[in-house]
């Protein structure tokens, strides 16, 4: 997982790995998975061959799973690419009850605040603001 990670920060000049990463897409390990994903974003492949591995990993994680941030990132990187990903949003967002706790009401902003850019027309504008 290091190695997908240097090589999202070398960026396009690292372009030969994309071969090897796109065999990453496909390991058990959601996180090496990830890390490939974002990885093949930075390196220059086309967000349609890795976008929908992002939004599988959504499906395997809560509102407030500790590696959610990293993976709504992803998307919002990529949000021409990610309108698959809001019905999976939706369903997280639903998931997360409306109430006056901290946690509860960040996970919401959170959630919404990506719906909102990868979707604006998804959220009724009552909730925006």
């Amino acid at each position: 997982m290091m190695g997908a990670g240097s090589l999202s920060l070398i960026g396009p000049k690292a372009k030969s790995a994309i071969p090897a990463l796109k065999l990453l897409l496909k390991d058990k390990d959601v996180d090496v998975r990830l890390a490939a994903a974002n990885a093949l974003g930075k390196v220059g492949c086309n967000p349609d061959e890795f976008i929908d591995v992002v939004v599988d990993a959504l499906r395997e994680s809560s509102a407030s799973s500790d590696f959610l941030d990293f993976r709504l990132d992803i998307l919002v990187d990529y949000k021409e690419h990610a309108k698959s990903a809001i019905p999976v949003l939706l369903d997280m967002l639903k998931a997360v009850p409306e109430s006056s706790n901290l946690t509860n009401m960040m996970d919401r902003q959170r959630l919404l605040g990506v719906i909102q850019q990868i979707s604006p027309e998804t959220i009724p504008k009552s909730k925006r603001e």
